[in-house]
């Protein structure tokens, strides 16, 4: 039997397309690139957007107690001994229960630096809002005036501010920080049977 001599070059057998190879595992590569960029660039997004929900669903939640502590203190009033000073007297029983029974239903709220329990004091409304900072997130606001629908009565009106922006309850994103208010603010007001205009005890 004789021998056939090689047809192919040498070299061809072990690699006939060379250059083709090359390219589809080049295109692999590239492939792989592109679709981690993509998966790290979707995840980025869906974590931001999963964070904003948490935000938004926690600052609902801190609108929830401030407007739920500013009713509580309003109700919690009515049951406190009146006295005649209550219209000038910030610490009067009334006033002092209020911003007591704010404090106690917004407990939960971050303590200032230094303070084992969080306190409501009492603070004086300028521009519709309260003076509230970082060190003392929460304040109250309490006033003893005549009602609205019955002058010959004095309603309590509690209006309670936490400074979100200042003392958030979760770090906000960059973003999602710009769209948060400064204040949760919510006011609450109930009439106060045993307390006259003329500032007597009925």
């Amino acid at each position: 039997m004789v021998n056939s001599p090689d047809i192919w070059p040498t070299g061809a057998m072990t690699s006939p397309h060379p250059v083709g190879t090359r390219r589809r595992r080049r295109r692999s590569r590239d492939d792989r690139g592109v679709a981690v960029l993509e998966f790290a660039f979707v995840s980025v997004m869906l974590a931001m957007f999963l964070f904003g929900i948490i935000s938004f669903g926690v600052l609902f939640s801190v609108k929830q107690t401030v407007t739920q502590a500013a009713s509580d203190g309003a109700r919690a009033a009515v049951a406190a001994p009146q006295s005649a000073d209550e219209a000038n007297n910030p610490n009067a029983p009334v006033r002092a229960a209020a911003r007591a029974q704010v404090a106690n239903a917004a407990s939960w709220l971050h303590t200032p630096a230094g303070v084992s329990t969080i306190s409501c004091p009492e603070m004086t409304l300028q521009d519709g809002k309260l003076p509230v900072t970082g060190q003392q997130p929460l304040g109250c606001a309490t006033a003893v005036a005549p009602c609205a629908g019955n002058a010959n009565k004095q309603c309590l009106t509690v209006t309670v501010s936490y400074a979100y922006a200042s003392k958030p309850v979760i770090p906000a994103l960059p973003i999602v920080g710009q769209l948060m208010p400064s204040q949760m603010i919510s006011t609450a007001t109930i009439q106060l049977d045993g307390v006259s205009t003329s500032g007597l005890v009925q």
